[in-house]
């Protein structure tokens, strides 16, 4: 099951995390939008394409999900990262988009894992939120009341 918000999944008993989506974005969209930083502008767009991706596949049978990631996903996750890397590489380790960029690697392996595994399904929210018994609201990239 995908957690979408892994610090507070980790108290639900007999639970496992299996990729972590929400948090490297949720930074990357507060100094977009706190910040206007162009940096964390264009990170939130490049992990909202593949959310986009996601919805599209949610409830396809694991080939379909498998063949979409890797035609589609698996390029985009890569542009990502050396995408991250590159900005990285320019900024100052105090920055707070350089934080939110190192947040984003060191969990690169659960941030990606469901473009390798065709049995994890992201858009798990809603199953995830059943499975604690809690309903989380955020903020959407327009500023609308999303259910996270």
């Amino acid at each position: 099951m995908i957690c979408p918000w892994f610090p507070r999944f980790e108290s639900c008993p007999g639970r496992r995390v299996d990729a972590v989506d929400p948090d490297a974005r949720r930074k990357f969209f507060n100094l977009a939008r706190l910040n206007q930083a162009p940096i964390a502008v264009e990170a939130v767009e490049r992990i909202d394409a593949l959310s986009a991706i996601e919805r599209e596949i949610n409830g396809a049978t694991p080939q379909e999900r498998a063949r979409t990631r890797n035609e589609r996903s698996q390029p985009l996750v890569g542009a990502l990262e050396a995408w991250l890397r590159e900005r990285r590489a320019k900024l100052s380790g105090k920055s707070e988009t350089a934080k939110a960029i190192d947040y984003s690697l060191k969990r690169w392996p659960a941030f990606t894992r469901f473009s390798t595994r065709p049995s994890v399904h992201v858009q798990q929210r809603s199953r995830a939120r059943r499975a604690c018994n809690k309903a989380i609201y955020g903020t959407g990239w327009d500023g609308t009341v999303v259910l996270v």
